[in-house]
Order: C-alpha cells, then structure tokens, then sequence
C-alpha cells in the first residue's frame, strides 16, 4: 500500500476480514458454551475428551444458533459474513455449521490465531453421515485462487 496514503488507509489495508469473521464466530460459540449446562457436563464426563483439551480457555459449543443472529445472506454484510465463513469451510452452502451440535476447541498459533479446531458431538444417537469428531483446518493463504486457475486451467483444456 502506498505510503502516503491517509492512515485510515493504511489500516483498511491491514485488516483481514476472514480473520475477524472467524474470531467472531469462535467467540460466538465461546459464549454459547458458558451457557450451557449440557455441553460443560459433557466436557467433563467425556472420555473421548483428554485432560489437555480441558484446560482450553476458548472451549466453544456450536448449538445451531449462529444462523440466526447473522445477518440474512441477501445483505451486503450478511453475504459477505456467510460467504467468508463458507470460503474457511466453516459454514456449509445449504447454511449449516461444520460444527452443529459439538463442542469445539480451536486451536491458536504463536500470534493467537485460530489455525484449526476439532469438535467432539454430544448426541447420544448419531445420524450415519453425522461423524462424532470433527476436524478443521483454515485454509493457507491463496489456496481459493489456486482451486480457482486449477479450475479455469481445466475448462481451458475441455474446450480446446
């Protein structure tokens, strides 16, 4: 970014909207766990569950509320907000969380940001394409634009 530009321009260019999506969201489910009587006896009567995740401050539980207190998909920041959280794949097309129904502990870089999380459901009964653990990754930087020339690279092919 230019140098001289205005400083609120300078700091537009530093902010990384998918980061701050995600935090929110992690903070989201934090706050959603603190609540919940069921996910914290879960958390400590778990045998799938090991001492160490335990001690995670940010322990989060995904109770499928999150859908609603974003904003509706056909606004600008609700559009920008889902779409974010779908490109992390966080966020299903169809509006499901990855995470529904688990209790989620993310796990933070040397700089504190969420890299990965893995969630562990609390359902008795699972449905068969419901699996009990559930791992994610945050996607390296540029992978979205490689996915995107792989693709162009292979229509390429296909019309010539």
């Amino acid at each position: 970014m230019n140098s001289h530009a205005p400083a609120y321009l300078q700091l537009l260019g530093q902010l990384n909207l998918d980061a701050m999506y995600l935090q929110q969201m992690f903070d989201f489910y934090h706050r959603r766990y603190l609540q919940s009587e069921l996910a914290k006896q879960f958390v400590a009567a778990s045998p799938r569950i090991n001492a160490e995740l335990r001690l995670c401050p940010l322990i989060g539980f995904c109770d499928r509320t999150l859908g609603k207190e974003l904003p509706e998909r056909r606004t600008f920041d609700g559009g920008a907000i889902r779409g974010s959280l779908q490109r992390q794949g966080l966020l299903m097309t169809s509006g499901h969380e990855r995470f529904r129904g688990c209790v989620v502990f993310p796990e933070l870089d040397a700089q504190q940001n969420i890299v990965a999380a893995v969630g562990f459901r609390i359902a008795v009964r699972l449905r068969h394409w419901d699996k009990p653990v559930v791992r994610w990754h945050k996607p390296e930087p540029g992978f979205y634009q490689q996915q995107g020339l792989k693709t162009v690279k292979g229509l390429i092919y296909v019309q010539t």
